[in-house]
């Protein structure tokens, strides 16, 4: 494993793969846009299954250690005052979002991410190459 690089490839496959679960079609183009071997070039295009059912990913399993490696967030213990110290709040070292106030009233808890968020603020912009 050199870093994040072997499992960015890793999962550029996966998606690449379980999307066309998702579509329910034999694949036109190879992973890089290329051309299909001769025995795979014949399926293209073709429904994966009769009926036309399709295939989704319901779940992703693991701890949240897994995922701040695999995902790469940004928040950490590490990051001083640039970034979140938790990775579901905008808790800092800093005011307004001090990580030790854990009052009910606290700007922490009142600052929780919505999954959408979360990504956008923990997940980096481009995958390693």
């Amino acid at each position: 494993m050199y870093r994040r690089n072997t499992l960015d490839s890793i999962f550029r496959y996966l998606v690449w793969r379980l999307n066309l679960a998702f579509q329910a079609k034999y694949p036109s183009c190879s992973i890089d846009g290329g051309p299909l071997p001769p025995g795979q070039a014949a399926r293209a295009g073709q429904n994966v299954v009769e009926g036309g059912r399709k295939f989704a990913i319901t779940e992703v399993r693991g701890d949240w250690c897994w995922f701040k490696d695999i995902f790469s967030f940004k928040s950490s213990w590490k990051g001083g005052s640039q970034y979140p110290v938790c990775f579901k709040c905008e808790a800092r070292v800093q005011e307004p979002f001090l990580y030790y106030d854990v009052k009910p009233g606290s700007p922490c808890w009142q600052s929780e991410y919505d999954l959408s968020d979360f990504l956008l603020n923990q997940m980096p912009e481009q995958p390693s190459c």
